[in-house]
């Protein structure tokens, strides 16, 4: 410490704050106050990125938000459809029942005819 700089060796806790503000201190005024400038605008700069960082976030949370909000209307959509088309199948398949019922045909030559069960044409009358 005579010298005012503390040496390499010294391997102490906090050694290397004290070699930091030694240096600090045996700086020019004008290099003090470009360092201090220096600092100041790395604190600044460290900000804009963790705004934009943050900004960031937050934009890519209210994408997500819109990409699972849509995901769940077209869900909605296909469901809706898909019992839509189940609706005009069974509403095909009654009609078609009671016409070939009315030509004369008996439930099990309908379930022949349409591939399905005499338990489902029961179903369907």
């Amino acid at each position: 410490f005579k010298k005012s700089e503390v040496k390499d060796d010294f391997k102490s806790k906090n050694m290397d704050v004290v070699r930091e503000k030694l240096n600090y201190l045996n700086m020019s005024e004008t290099d003090r106050k470009k360092h201090d400038r220096y600092l100041m605008d790395l604190a600044r700069d460290n900000g804009i990125v963790k705004t934009a960082e943050e900004d960031g976030y937050i934009k890519g949370l209210k994408e997500a938000e819109k990409q699972i909000e849509q995901a769940k209307k077209e869900t909605e959509k296909e469901k809706i459809e898909k019992e839509k088309a189940q609706a005009e199948k069974e509403t095909l398949l009654k009609t078609s029942i009671k016409t070939l019922l009315s030509v004369g045909l008996t439930k099990e030559k309908i379930a022949q005819t349409l591939n399905i069960s005499v338990e489902t044409v029961d179903e369907y009358l």
